[in-house]
């Protein structure tokens, strides 16, 4: 399944009602953000050195040659389930799991590098030996590169596919796409840092082109620095969706503004803070074409009810002190803002 040029289906994301003016008003914002049913089907050597590859340390005797055997099965499997051609996102996660899950779970042997520095039974130069650990390593730091693209990828179609209202699997959904994302940044580091091993020591994998490392790596940063702040977005959006239907009306619900005041504070606190990531990740880094519409459609749900909320602080300050004329004006105004966002959002 590649992830490149493709959206799914509309499926509106809620259409939960709240009690009283301000709660109608924004139940349609709400029902203006648009969830997609998506799937992700289509993301030098040392002068005076001789390269030392995979297929040069075959006739090593027992576990040497046993341990190269692997390594080159690792990196024949990895170049199976490309990230990056031509600077185009391919990672597929039906491919990953084609090649990594045997039944037990999703992994790749990290036992070459402990055979390579352990070389008491082996009649490895200690060159050598580093730098088919480094090779080794680096296998373990691309499996893992994989690995992170593909919780990234799952979670967000898990989110997309969440049914409608059930605010806590999807943001459970979101939470593990954020702990993925969170990881790529030092398995990033760690895949330059291998890589850069590797090639001081001259040491080449047979039949893998290391040059595609480089560009796999910078792909995968920027597919991270938008999907970051992208996920943080819908995260607090759907925190806030949640919150909208836990809270309870402090007195009489026909009321204008019939919510504590430090609720309506926690409602704008919310948005906000989905607004800031969602303009973080705007026009930064690589979108995931299967979530972006999602994502422009939380965005705007999220900076119309901040707005929103933010002023039916104010209009709920109004009340409390009395001026129920101004606090009828400012009611007026959110209601209407949030009929004009209802429409702006349905059409992204």
């Amino acid at each position: 399944m590649r992830v490149t040029d493709r959206f799914a289906e509309e499926t509106p994301i809620s259409r939960r009602e709240l009690v009283g003016t301000i709660g109608l008003g924004a139940s349609g914002v709400l029902s203006g953000c648009a969830r997609k049913d998506g799937q992700s089907r289509a993301e030098s050597e040392p002068d005076g050195t001789t390269p030392e590859t995979a297929e040069d340390s075959a006739t090593e005797d027992g576990f040497i040659g046993e341990t190269m055997s692997e390594l080159r099965t690792s990196y024949e499997r990895l170049d199976r389930v490309p990230i990056a051609e031509d600077g185009s996102f391919v990672f597929e996660t039906d491919r990953f799991i084609d090649e990594f899950e045997d039944g037990s779970g999703i992994a790749i042997s990290e036992t070459p590098s402990e055979r390579f520095r352990d070389r008491s039974e082996s009649e490895l130069s200690e060159s050598k030996a580093k730098g088919l650990a480094a090779a080794a390593d680096l296998s373990v730091w691309l499996f893992n590169q994989r690995l992170h693209l593909f919780d990234t990828i799952v979670s967000g179609e898990q989110f997309l596919q969440s049914d409608e209202g059930e605010y806590e699997p999807a943001i459970e959904h979101l939470r593990n796409g954020l702990q993925a994302l969170r990881a790529l940044p030092k398995n990033r580091e760690r895949v330059r840092v291998s890589l850069s091993h590797v090639r001081e020591t001259g040491v080449t994998i047979d039949g893998y082109d290391l040059e595609t490392v480089p560009p796999a790596n910078e792909l995968t940063g920027k597919v991270a620095s938008w999907a970051r702040p992208a996920y943080e977005g819908l995260f607090h959006t759907l925190r806030g969706f949640s919150l909208i239907e836990s809270i309870e009306p402090s007195g009489d619900s026909s009321e204008l503004f019939p919510y504590r005041k430090r609720d309506y504070e926690r409602l704008a606190a919310e948005f906000r803070t989905a607004e800031a990531s969602f303009t973080h990740a705007h026009g930064q880094g690589r979108r995931l074409r299967y979530l972006s519409e999602t994502v422009e459609s939380h965005r705007c749900a999220a900076s119309t009810l901040r707005e929103g909320f933010e002023d039916a602080v104010r209009g709920k300050r109004k009340l409390n002190t009395g001026t129920v004329s101004e606090a009828e004006r400012i009611a007026t105004e959110v209601e209407e803002r949030f009929v004009r966002g209802t429409v702006r959002c349905s059409e992204l």
